[in-house]
Formats: structure tokens, sequence, C-alpha cells
């Protein structure tokens, strides 16, 4: 079975807070010599206001940082141009301490989009789970749905309609 992602608000995909310390945080020159950037170019970033803090080479780097840094050397890696990141930057909200792997840009609506995995229910637990307790109302809904479900599949019908039951 493939994954499914719901598509959000860019925030969605904001790095909040640091969950946990550092025990080997990293200097400026270490990050930027482990991910191969100038120096210059990473300064420039922070002249032009893309990064919110200065790239001091021996400056201790703390997990945000580093997340902010990777998000806009991700954008230089596929050959945008300062320029061109300022434009595509703005829709979103400062610091760009965005994760990099939930992160999409919809080209024809020039929008950040954020996705996150749809969760997964275990239809078959909770079929057994209704059986176990005998609850016939939840083995008739999960019915249902499943019946209407497979017509729309059927009938080539557009997915799940607004004001369908949710189960």
């Amino acid at each position: 079975m493939s994954d499914y992602f719901k598509l959000l608000p860019p925030n969605h995909a904001r790095v909040k807070t640091q969950e946990q310390i550092n025990l080997f945080q990293s200097t400026t020159a270490e990050l930027i010599k482990r991910y191969r950037v100038q120096h210059t170019r990473v300064q420039g970033w922070y002249d032009l206001e893309l990064l919110s803090f200065e790239p001091l080479l021996e400056r201790a780097i703390e997990a945000p940082q580093e997340t902010e840094l990777l998000f806009l050397l991700s954008l230089a890696r596929v050959g945008l141009s300062d320029e061109q990141m300022m434009s595509l930057l703005k829709g979103l909200t400062k610091p760009y301490r965005y994760e990099r792997s939930a992160m999409l840009f919809d080209v024809e609506r020039r929008r950040w989009l954020a996705r996150q995995p749809v969760m997964k229910i275990d239809v078959f637990g909770c079929i057994q789970r209704a059986r176990e307790e005998r609850d016939v109302l939840t083995l008739k809904e999960i019915a249902q749905e499943a019946l209407k479900a497979l017509a729309r599949v059927a009938e080539g019908a557009a997915p799940h309609e607004p004001g369908d039951s949710d189960l």
C-alpha cells in the first residue's frame, strides 16, 4: 500500500523549538565544510536577511539554525540565485526553519505547502475489535462505508464528497 500525504500550510513544517540538547554542537565553519558551501554565500544570505543569524566561523550552531541553513542551501543547490530565493521565500515566515523533506513548492500557484503523512487506519483491527466486543453498530458503519467506497470506485465517481459520513 502506498503512503498518502495531506498538503497543509507551510507553517506545519516549521521547526519551532529545539527538542533535545545537542551534545556535539557544530560551528559555522564545520557546517560550511560539511555541506561544501562558500562562507561568502552564507554571509550573503545573512546580509540579504534570508539567514537569521550571523554566520561567524567559530559560532556554535544550534539544531534549529542548522535546519534553517540547510533549507536555504537546498534551494541554492537546485540552482536558484539569491534573488530567486528571495522571491520564492516571500510567502514563508522568517526565520526559514522548515523541515526540507516536508516542504513542497506549487509552481502553478506559486505557494509553499507542507506535506504530512495521513494516519493509516487499521481497518482489519477495527473490525476485529468490533467483532470481539459484539459491536454491531460499528460493524454496520464499516460495511456501509466500504460499500459506498466500492460504488464510487466502480462508477468512476469523484473521491469522497463533503457531507458523506466519515469513519
